[in-house]
Protein backbone atom coordinates (compact mmCIF):
# COMPACT_ATOMS: atom_id res chain seq x y z
CA UNK A 1 0.00 0.00 0.00
CA UNK A 2 2.94 2.33 0.57
CA UNK A 3 3.86 2.14 -3.12
CA UNK A 4 0.31 3.01 -4.09
CA UNK A 5 0.31 5.98 -1.71
CA UNK A 6 3.59 7.21 -3.18
CA UNK A 7 2.17 6.88 -6.70
CA UNK A 8 -0.89 8.88 -5.69
CA UNK A 9 1.27 11.56 -4.07
CA UNK A 10 3.43 11.91 -7.19
CA UNK A 11 0.41 12.24 -9.44
CA UNK A 12 -1.37 14.64 -7.07
CA UNK A 13 1.70 16.88 -6.99
CA UNK A 14 1.76 16.91 -10.80
CA UNK A 15 -1.95 17.67 -11.03
CA UNK A 16 -1.61 20.49 -8.50
CA UNK A 17 1.50 22.00 -10.11
CA UNK A 18 1.36 22.03 -13.94
CA UNK A 19 5.12 22.68 -14.10
CA UNK A 20 5.67 19.19 -12.64
CA UNK A 21 3.56 17.55 -15.34
CA UNK A 22 6.49 17.90 -17.72
CA UNK A 23 8.44 15.48 -15.54
CA UNK A 24 6.12 12.66 -16.67
CA UNK A 25 7.28 13.10 -20.26
CA UNK A 26 5.94 14.96 -23.26
CA UNK A 27 2.25 15.13 -23.94
CA UNK A 28 0.50 15.15 -27.29
CA UNK A 29 -0.27 18.86 -27.21
CA UNK A 30 2.10 20.58 -24.81
CA UNK A 31 -0.24 23.58 -24.66
CA UNK A 32 -3.10 21.42 -23.38
CA UNK A 33 -2.14 21.16 -19.72
CA UNK A 34 -5.83 20.89 -18.82
CA UNK A 35 -6.14 17.66 -20.80
CA UNK A 36 -2.96 16.22 -19.35
CA UNK A 37 -4.25 16.85 -15.82
CA UNK A 38 -7.45 15.00 -16.73
CA UNK A 39 -5.39 12.20 -18.28
CA UNK A 40 -3.36 11.80 -15.08
CA UNK A 41 -6.53 11.79 -12.97
CA UNK A 42 -8.22 9.24 -15.27
CA UNK A 43 -5.09 7.11 -14.94
CA UNK A 44 -5.48 7.24 -11.16
CA UNK A 45 -9.08 6.02 -11.49
CA UNK A 46 -8.20 3.08 -13.74
CA UNK A 47 -5.12 2.24 -11.66
CA UNK A 48 -7.34 2.16 -8.56
CA UNK A 49 -9.66 -0.29 -10.29
CA UNK A 50 -6.69 -2.41 -11.31
CA UNK A 51 -5.32 -2.50 -7.77
CA UNK A 52 -8.73 -3.63 -6.47
CA UNK A 53 -8.80 -6.24 -9.26
CA UNK A 54 -5.29 -7.47 -8.43
CA UNK A 55 -6.13 -8.01 -4.75
CA UNK A 56 -9.40 -9.70 -5.73
CA UNK A 57 -11.87 -7.24 -4.24
CA UNK A 58 -13.33 -6.16 -7.61
CA UNK A 59 -15.37 -8.65 -9.62
CA UNK A 60 -15.52 -8.73 -13.41
CA UNK A 61 -19.17 -7.66 -13.28
CA UNK A 62 -18.41 -4.68 -11.05
CA UNK A 63 -15.47 -3.71 -13.26
CA UNK A 64 -17.76 -3.75 -16.29
CA UNK A 65 -20.24 -1.44 -14.53
CA UNK A 66 -17.45 0.99 -13.58
CA UNK A 67 -15.98 0.94 -17.08
CA UNK A 68 -19.38 1.41 -18.73
CA UNK A 69 -19.96 4.55 -16.65
CA UNK A 70 -16.40 5.81 -17.28
CA UNK A 71 -16.77 5.39 -21.05
CA UNK A 72 -20.07 7.27 -21.21
CA UNK A 73 -17.97 10.43 -21.00
CA UNK A 74 -15.45 11.80 -23.47
CA UNK A 75 -12.63 12.05 -20.90
CA UNK A 76 -12.74 8.33 -20.14
CA UNK A 77 -12.88 7.49 -23.82
CA UNK A 78 -10.03 9.79 -24.76
CA UNK A 79 -7.91 8.52 -21.89
CA UNK A 80 -8.42 4.88 -22.86
CA UNK A 81 -7.91 5.60 -26.56
CA UNK A 82 -4.51 7.00 -25.65
CA UNK A 83 -3.60 4.54 -22.89
CA UNK A 84 -4.93 1.24 -24.22
CA UNK A 85 -1.97 0.24 -26.38
CA UNK A 86 0.72 1.01 -23.77
CA UNK A 87 -1.33 -0.71 -21.04
CA UNK A 88 -1.95 -3.80 -23.17
CA UNK A 89 1.74 -3.99 -24.01
CA UNK A 90 2.89 -3.51 -20.40
CA UNK A 91 0.73 -6.17 -18.74
CA UNK A 92 2.75 -9.19 -17.69
CA UNK A 93 0.39 -11.40 -15.69
CA UNK A 94 -2.63 -13.30 -16.95
CA UNK A 95 -4.80 -11.53 -14.36
CA UNK A 96 -3.58 -8.07 -15.44
CA UNK A 97 -4.20 -8.95 -19.09
CA UNK A 98 -7.74 -10.05 -18.17
CA UNK A 99 -8.32 -6.73 -16.43
CA UNK A 100 -7.12 -4.75 -19.44
CA UNK A 101 -9.09 -6.92 -21.89
CA UNK A 102 -12.26 -6.41 -19.84
CA UNK A 103 -11.83 -2.64 -19.75
CA UNK A 104 -11.00 -2.61 -23.46
CA UNK A 105 -14.11 -4.63 -24.36
CA UNK A 106 -16.28 -2.12 -22.49
CA UNK A 107 -14.47 0.76 -24.26
CA UNK A 108 -15.05 -0.78 -27.69
CA UNK A 109 -18.72 -1.40 -26.84
CA UNK A 110 -19.13 2.24 -25.76
CA UNK A 111 -17.51 3.56 -28.94
CA UNK A 112 -19.66 1.25 -31.08
CA UNK A 113 -22.78 2.53 -29.29
CA UNK A 114 -22.17 6.11 -30.47
CA UNK A 115 -20.60 9.34 -29.30
CA UNK A 116 -19.95 10.08 -25.64
CA UNK A 117 -22.80 11.74 -23.78
CA UNK A 118 -20.71 14.86 -23.23
CA UNK A 119 -18.59 14.83 -26.43
CA UNK A 120 -17.28 18.35 -27.08
CA UNK A 121 -18.51 19.96 -30.29
CA UNK A 122 -16.22 19.31 -33.25
CA UNK A 123 -14.44 16.32 -31.72
CA UNK A 124 -16.75 13.47 -32.77
CA UNK A 125 -14.63 10.42 -33.50
CA UNK A 126 -11.57 11.76 -31.68
CA UNK A 127 -11.92 9.06 -29.04
CA UNK A 128 -12.28 6.15 -31.44
CA UNK A 129 -9.57 3.49 -31.42
CA UNK A 130 -8.42 4.30 -34.97
CA UNK A 131 -8.23 8.07 -34.53
CA UNK A 132 -6.55 8.06 -31.18
CA UNK A 133 -4.25 5.06 -31.31
CA UNK A 134 -1.32 6.76 -33.02
CA UNK A 135 -1.61 9.88 -30.89
CA UNK A 136 -2.24 7.77 -27.81
CA UNK A 137 0.92 5.76 -28.04
CA UNK A 138 2.92 8.99 -27.91
CA UNK A 139 0.82 10.87 -25.38
CA UNK A 140 0.19 8.23 -22.77
CA UNK A 141 3.17 5.96 -22.93
CA UNK A 142 5.30 7.46 -20.20
CA UNK A 143 2.69 8.19 -17.54
CA UNK A 144 0.73 5.01 -18.21
CA UNK A 145 3.77 2.76 -18.15
CA UNK A 146 4.85 4.28 -14.84
CA UNK A 147 1.34 3.96 -13.45
CA UNK A 148 1.05 0.33 -14.52
CA UNK A 149 4.44 -0.43 -13.01
CA UNK A 150 3.52 1.13 -9.70
CA UNK A 151 0.16 -0.65 -9.60
CA UNK A 152 1.68 -4.02 -10.45
CA UNK A 153 4.43 -3.50 -7.90
CA UNK A 154 1.94 -2.58 -5.21
CA UNK A 155 -0.23 -5.55 -6.13
CA UNK A 156 2.76 -7.87 -5.86
CA UNK A 157 3.62 -6.50 -2.40
CA UNK A 158 0.02 -6.90 -1.24
CA UNK A 159 -0.26 -10.39 -2.70
CA UNK A 160 2.99 -11.41 -1.01
CA UNK A 161 1.80 -10.12 2.36
CA UNK A 162 -1.56 -11.82 1.88
CA UNK A 163 0.10 -15.15 1.09
CA UNK A 164 2.38 -14.86 4.14
CA UNK A 165 -0.61 -14.07 6.36
CA UNK A 166 -2.63 -16.94 4.88
CA UNK A 167 0.32 -19.30 5.35
CA UNK A 168 0.83 -18.30 8.97
CA UNK A 169 -2.89 -18.71 9.70
CA UNK A 170 -2.86 -22.22 8.25
CA UNK A 171 0.14 -23.12 10.42
CA UNK A 172 -1.68 -21.74 13.45
CA UNK A 173 0.68 -18.81 13.86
Amino acid sequence: MALRALHNDLLKMAIDDPALLECWGPIEDAADIGWFRKHVYANLIVSHWQLMWEVDVLTAQHLEVLADQFFKGHVGRRFWAEARTPRMTAETSRRARRFTATVDRRYLAAVAAGPAENEPVGTAGSTSPDTASARGARAAGHATALGVGVVLGAAAVIAGRRRRLDGSRRRGG
